[in-house]
């Protein structure tokens, strides 16, 4: 298992006055660290701006449960100075707020909107008027923004942005959409890929379709990258690479065994074990203590990271010295088997039959081959992801449907 680089990261969502009244305990319990909630938006069309209703409701109890907050502006701005507007709106609006992250200026266009036509110095021109005003009142600023945004509006233009403001980067990935024939898992995974690009990304909003508890609707999904940790393979360590013990002798298997994270990490949780007979039936520490015969013990560790390993260890019980040995056979019921069984059914195995079936197998095969010693299996991680979506993902957000569109009095469906 060979080392793997993954990133650190925390899971987070976006949402707007269109997701409703949110349970935020829940939200918080689902494992989501932070949100960026929308403070207003601009008319994709006419272009007026508006408030978005549950703003300060959103702030207050998402910071109450725990939930880190960050701001957005959806913006249609197509001048220096609707961009000015837009974050002089936007600052008023956090007025007595707790504002944990950036304050985004979540600039979008499609087929219909007031936008379309904006690129090149002059788009950088309206990022960089918004950003410098929220800058210049004591928030983070940043920018959201898709490839096509970056690499064909921007163009040369994009690291005077990039260079300067941290970006949340819009790229589904169709593996965390639950309609793709290629969907994975709702969250993003420790070991996931992100997408590889030259800029930096500390925001990634990686799905469009998230289910989240607390929240009605699908709503958007998002990490925020916090650099990156290698993963070793997983281990464990055993003191006792053998054991050999008396019949009737007290033994814990689990002593001096523990097991090393793929983060380095010593523990003794996650760590199982089970015994087999020579004939490779499962048998309990009970019987197997007070019963003579040679067994293996299969040691168990599941990393949180990076799957199952396993060990093993031979243990040979012998007859106590000075005393009757123990018969290898609890005496009973035939329904469990035993090692050595006296009398019952020639039905159940037994590793020394007394005048039984010659099928039965034996725990000490006399130069048999039909039953191998147990060997140690190693739980190999899952291929990684393609470090591309399955599908490529829209480069700009779907427009909205018309019971969600964002009009000159009501806010984006997606934002």
């Amino acid at each position: 298992m060979a080392p793997i680089t993954v990133v650190n990261y925390e899971l987070g969502i976006d949402i707007s006055e269109f997701q409703g009244d949110i349970n935020w305990t829940k939200v918080k319990n689902d494992g989501i660290k932070f949100a960026f909630i929308r403070c207003g938006g601009r008319g994709y069309t006419k272009g007026t701006c508006y408030e978005d209703k549950k703003f300060a409701q959103n702030v207050k109890n998402a910071r109450k449960a725990g939930v880190k907050v960050g701001v957005y502006f959806f913006s249609q701005a197509i001048t220096v100075e609707e961009a000015i507007e837009e974050a002089s709106l936007t600052i008023g609006m956090c007025k007595g707020l707790n504002i944990d992250l950036p304050v985004v200026m979540d600039w979008e266009t499609g087929s219909g909107y007031r936008t379309q036509p904006l690129k090149g110095e002059a788009f950088a021109n309206v990022l960089d008027a918004f950003c410098t005003l929220i800058g210049k009142n004591g928030y983070t600023p940043a920018v959201y923004l898709c490839s096509d945004d970056i690499n064909n509006r921007l163009g040369k233009y994009q690291s005077r942005i990039l260079g300067n403001y941290k970006l949340w980067y819009a790229y589904p990935y169709s593996c965390y959409w639950p309609a793709s024939k290629s969907f994975k898992s709702n969250y993003y995974q420790t070991g996931d890929t992100v997408p590889p690009r030259s800029f930096a990304v500390e925001y990634w909003q990686y799905s469009w379709h998230g289910k989240v508890a607390g929240i009605g609707t699908e709503v958007d999904l998002n990490i925020r990258i916090l650099g990156k940790t290698t993963l070793k393979a997983p281990e464990i360590s055993l003191t006792n690479k053998s054991i050999t013990s008396q019949a009737g002798q007290n033994i814990n298997p689990m002593d001096g065994v523990k097991a090393k994270t793929s983060q380095g990490d010593w523990t003794t949780n996650n760590l199982s074990y089970s015994i087999k007979t020579e004939a490779g039936q499962d048998i309990t520490l009970d019987q197997a203590k007070n019963t003579v015969g040679k067994y293996t013990i299969t040691y168990t560790f599941k990393d949180p990271f990076r799957g199952s390993i396993q060990v093993t260890a031979p243990w040979e019980v012998k007859a106590a010295a000075g005393s009757d040995a123990p018969s290898p056979t609890p005496q009973g019921s035939t329904e469990n088997p035993s090692p050595t069984p006296q009398g019952g059914s020639t039905d159940t195995p037994s590793p020394t039959p007394q005048g039984g079936s010659t099928d039965t197998p034996s725990p000490t095969p006399q130069g048999s081959t039909d039953s191998p010693a147990p060997t140690p299996t190693t739980a190999e991680p899952s291929p990684e992801p393609s470090p591309a979506p399955t599908t490529p993902p829209e480069t700009t957000k779907p427009e909205p449907t018309k019971s969600q569109e964002p009009s000159d009095t009501s806010s984006d469906s997606n934002n």
